[in-house]
């Protein structure tokens, strides 16, 4: 007879105090009613959706489809936690968190696309696109080698690392004091 050893990994410590972003470790939400935390996290690159109550995960899908999530819990004191996740406009990708207890909205989180970053990456195809239409205006012009196509790469490369490196693609908001009563 063999004996087989387990090992139970504690995600506890793992799990975070706030809400959160990061691209490789995914999404988290996190909502707090007096000495309870409930967490909703995702995913960015398999779909996985886990729901926490306190330390203990509830709930545990893969969606890669759906533009909405509801996750449900009533502890012991018979207080009623909805948590729901929808996607509310594509172009943006901005998708709304928001957080229930007893039927009444508590708190929400919005994340999407920075609208900082929007605004710096239209600066920055702007400029290309400017840098193109004289470089190949001055090709045709000059009778110049189609080497000079490579000016435009190189300073639109130039551009986005210059203007990106401190704007963050993403941003995760916590947008409580705007929810209408």
């Amino acid at each position: 007879m063999t004996v087989v050893e387990v090992y139970y990994f504690s995600e506890m410590d793992k799990l975070p105090l706030k809400s959160s972003y990061n691209f490789r470790k995914g999404i988290w939400f996190v909502f707090e009613d007096g000495t309870n935390r409930i967490r909703l996290w995702g995913s960015n690159l398999n779909g996985k959706e886990r729901f926490y109550y306190n330390e203990v995960l509830l709930s545990e899908v893969k969606r890669m489809t759906k533009l909405s999530a509801r996750y449900e819990h009533r502890n012991e004191n018979n207080d009623h936690y909805v948590v729901e996740l929808k996607l509310m406009n594509l172009k943006g990708a901005r998708t709304h968190c928001d957080f229930y207890k007893n039927d009444q909205l508590e708190q929400r989180f919005e994340f999407g696309i920075s609208k900082n970053y929007s605004k710096s990456l239209r600066k920055i195809i702007y400029a290309s696109l400017g840098v193109t239409l004289i470089t190949t205006i001055l090709i045709k012009l000059q009778d110049l080698s189609n080497w000079w196509y490579a000016v435009p790469v190189i300073l639109s490369i130039l551009i986005s690392y210059m203007l990106m490196r401190k704007t963050p693609m993403l941003e995760l908001i916590d947008t409580t004091e705007f929810i209408e009563d």
